[in-house]
């Protein structure tokens, strides 16, 4: 229970943290990788909702 809490937690912080970073620099990034970028963050918040 302790760590399906703690990985709970952990998956809040980073998509707070992929939030922000991705408002920050939405510009830069769509620049440089194209929908690369997208797709990486898609195939990862699924395999967290997994969890």
């Amino acid at each position: 229970m302790t760590e399906q809490k703690n990985a709970q937690q952990f998956a809040d912080r980073l998509r707070t943290a992929l939030g922000k970073q991705s408002r920050r620099r939405a510009g830069d990034l769509r620049r440089r990788t194209g929908s690369s970028t997208r797709s990486f963050a898609d195939r990862l918040r699924s395999s967290l909702d997994v969890r």
